[in-house]
């Protein structure tokens, strides 16, 4: 499990511009590779970061993948 007391990334509610989508994605990458969360967790880790908007989005995103893939 993760230790939020170690991350300090901001949440992310929505998309402001580009430079702020880069900066956020950017510092995740930087934690999970610092504490080497395993390939299958770092999708549920930068999932909990995203709150309000930006997580309806996603859901919104997996469910379509689901019917594609399903």
């Amino acid at each position: 499990m993760w230790d939020s007391n170690l991350l300090n990334l901001g949440i992310f509610y929505r998309i402001q511009n580009q430079k702020v989508v880069d900066a956020w994605l950017a510092e995740m990458e930087d934690y999970i590779h610092a504490t080497k969360v395993g390939q299958h967790s770092d999708v549920e880790l930068a999932q909990f970061y995203l709150k309000g908007y930006a997580s309806t989005q996603w859901r919104t995103v997996r469910q379509e993948e689901g019917k594609t893939h399903g």
